[in-house]
């Protein structure tokens, strides 16, 4: 037997080669096919933790929001316009930034658009009230809509995140 001849019947190295180049294919395709599921649970740990990250945040919201408010309150109080332009600005931020958290992914859709309509009115009340500081009035004549639209907010958010939270407690356990 010849190790290899084109023109009789195959020899042992053909056969070999056939065996070895099965195994290997067979061993491409296992191993494709674990890579497949590794960057499939890799995505949903990804896409899990990326809503842990936004449901963290918008735990923290409130909290933020409760910030806001004392420095409107004091600013009110003392009548001080540079503090209130402050916190007209951390409020319109911290706005912005949970707006852009509020998705159908992480709420109810009615809660969802209930809170996407009360922090756009929020954010647009803080900016016009940060443009009429220094303009004579008092610092509670300005701020009555934005403490109005905030309170509203503010209620609805504790709510809202109460909701999330038995919902990811339930889901935990």
């Amino acid at each position: 037997m010849t190790l290899f001849d084109a023109h009789s019947a195959p020899g042992w190295a053909d056969w070999l080669g056939l065996l070895l180049t099965v195994v290997g294919f067979a061993i491409a395709i296992i191993q494709a096919t674990r890579a497949r599921r590794a960057a499939s649970a890799a995505s949903e740990a990804l896409t899990k933790a990326e809503q842990r990250l936004r449901l963290d945040a918008l735990f923290a919201f409130p909290a933020s929001l409760a910030d806001a408010r004392g420095e409107l309150n004091w600013a009110e109080a003392h009548d001080d316009q540079a503090v209130a332009r402050f916190a007209l600005l951390r409020l319109h931020s911290r706005s912005s930034e949970a707006l852009l958290l509020v998705d159908d992914e992480t709420f109810d859709v009615l809660d969802q658009k209930k809170l996407a309509r009360l922090l756009r009115k929020v954010i647009k009340n803080s900016l016009y009230a940060k443009d009429q500081l220094g303009e004579g009035e008092s610092v509670a004549e300005i701020l009555t809509d934005v403490l109005r639209s905030f309170d509203e907010l503010y209620s609805q958010v504790a709510a809202s995140t109460a909701n999330m939270r038995m919902r990811v407690s339930r889901s935990a356990s």
